[in-house]
């Protein structure tokens, strides 16, 4: 999720300015033709000054920090078929034993973090197996796992960087701010 804030912050997640008369403002030695401040922060022109720039800038800036935030997590999908249904079990028995467990389903796919790695569970696969989607729904309820909805994910808009077929949702716990995900911050 990217949050919006009204002023800089001392931050380790990067932060877009918008609008060159911010920018000018904060950073009086900018020079307009150099969009980067510094390693976190980076700024773009506001619709009324540049909509393009403004446009095509924030979506860069949103998949630059999908990809900054997701290569903090390994991405594993659990194919029943590929893995094995006895090693599949073995694994979500593991996950049954670790602390701070959290999980995110989209109406097709589970996604369950656990430490820095995300497991992929997709429904249709499910099916064809006994572990039901229902069995999994049970099983999470029942193993205290936190559970997140479609408005505390950050809208990954299907860009797909760290895997080929299924789509994955960055999850990021901020202690700040109670159920948000931050990745990014814009100033405007």
């Amino acid at each position: 999720m990217l949050k919006k804030i009204d002023t800089v912050i001392d931050t380790d997640k990067p932060i877009i300015i918008v609008g060159w008369n911010k920018v000018k403002e904060l950073y009086p030695n900018q020079k307009i033709t150099n969009k980067v401040i510094n390693d976190k922060i980076c700024w773009t022109f506001s619709e009324k000054e540049k909509r393009n720039d403004n446009t095509s800038d924030l979506n860069k800036f949103k998949k630059d920090c999908i990809k900054t935030f997701g290569s903090k997590y390994r991405y594993f999908f659990l194919n029943p078929f590929e893995v094995g249904y006895g090693n599949t079990k073995k694994i979500i028995s593991k996950i049954d034993q670790i602390e701070g467990k959290y999980y995110f389903f989209d109406g097709t796919n589970f996604f369950i973090l656990v430490n820095d790695v995300i497991f992929g569970l997709n429904v249709n696969f499910l099916e064809l197996t006994t572990l039901t989607e229902n069995k999994i729904k049970t099983w999470l309820k029942s193993k205290e796992f936190e559970i997140f909805d479609k408005k505390q994910i950050f809208n990954i808009e299907e860009i797909n960087i760290n895997h080929n077929t299924h789509l994955i949702p960055p999850i990021q716990r901020e202690n700040t701010y109670e159920k948000e995900f931050i990745i990014g911050y814009i100033l405007e």
